[in-house]
């Protein structure tokens, strides 16, 4: 899908099931004030809410650090590829390029072409790099 004005909006549905919880959560414990037995349900309740939110958590700092990923390469394949070989590079997945990143500079070019040019997945590229350069710093 395509983004536009008219669609450019996220509400991720994470946010929906937690704010159901939530709402569900104080109507369980309203409902016990009220002298039913319903502290049980409103745990539960909380307890989806926690999932919810690790699960927002993790993806979101996933997606920011591919994002981070993705910047530092290409400043990285300014620096290194000829315009042809950015060209390709241009046409990798986002997936690819984050394989990339464990690559020396000496290899990248190599493994920008043969990734192109092979299509590999990501664990292919990773298992080609032979000077991995660790990411220490990813959580």
């Amino acid at each position: 899908m395509s983004q536009s004005f008219d669609n450019h909006r996220h509400l991720p549905m994470a946010f929906a099931v937690a704010l159901t919880a939530i709402l569900g959560a104080i109507a369980c414990v309203v409902m016990s004030w009220m002298g039913w037995n319903t502290l049980g349900s409103a745990v539960a309740c909380l307890i989806v809410v926690a999932g919810a939110y690790a699960r927002t958590s993790r993806t979101y700092t996933t997606a920011l650090q591919d994002r981070i990923i993705r910047m530092e390469m290409l400043y990285r394949t300014d620096r290194i590829l000829s315009p042809a070989q950015r060209a390709t590079y241009a046409t990798l997945s986002l997936d690819q390029i984050v394989a990339l990143r464990f690559a020396s500079d000496e290899e990248l070019a190599v493994l920008v072409d043969r990734a192109a040019a092979e299509k590999l997945a990501p664990k292919e590229i990773k298992r080609a790099v032979k000077n991995w350069q660790p990411d220490l710093v990813r959580t």
